[in-house]
């Protein structure tokens, strides 16, 4: 008879426990697909980015020499680097890939290549608190940079706009 008493009140507690971890686990909103992993930057560091677009003619001369002053300033662990191939085939084609670079919060967007130059050229003027590297022949802009076609130019520019914008 105890062990039958013990038998029944384990299997309530189980079957209580089941019911609260069902409620608990639950989504709310009725949608019962898992959740997406999301981007969080929980270092706090500002982050710079470069969109890199795969249709430069000029070749990845100035990309590199501006993604390596990107990760120059990374190492001091004060910044976060990111780099995007951008297989862009049009200027809106382009500019939805630099959205999610707006949407990460990057504190500089360096963009090479024409379709990229063009859909970085059209977002500057409507996001005032990114700055952008650009590499094209166009005049710069309040919060444009345009770079040199020179590496260690590049190299430097970048370098020095990573120095006024986030302060290493």
């Amino acid at each position: 008879m105890r062990t039958k008493l013990l038998a029944a009140a384990t299997a309530v507690a189980v079957t209580i426990a089941g019911i609260i971890t069902f409620f608990a686990l639950r989504d709310d909103t009725g949608n019962d697909k898992p959740k997406l992993p999301e981007a969080r930057n929980v270092s706090l560091n500002p982050v710079v980015c470069a969109a890199v677009g795969t249709d430069d003619p000029s070749g990845p001369a100035t990309a590199d020499a501006a993604w390596q002053a990107l990760q120059d300033a990374a190492t001091t662990n004060k910044v976060n680097a990111q780099r995007l191939q951008i297989p862009a085939t049009s200027p809106t084609d382009a500019e939805t890939y630099l959205t999610a670079f707006v949407a990460r919060k990057c504190r500089i967007i360096i963009a090479t290549g024409p379709q990229v130059t063009a859909a970085a050229r059209s977002l500057a003027g409507r996001t005032t608190d990114i700055q952008w590297a650009i590499a094209d022949s166009v005049q710069p802009a309040p919060q444009i940079t345009v770079l040199s076609p020179d590496p260690k130019t590049t190299h430097s520019q970048v370098r020095n706009l990573i120095r006024t914008t986030v302060g290493i």
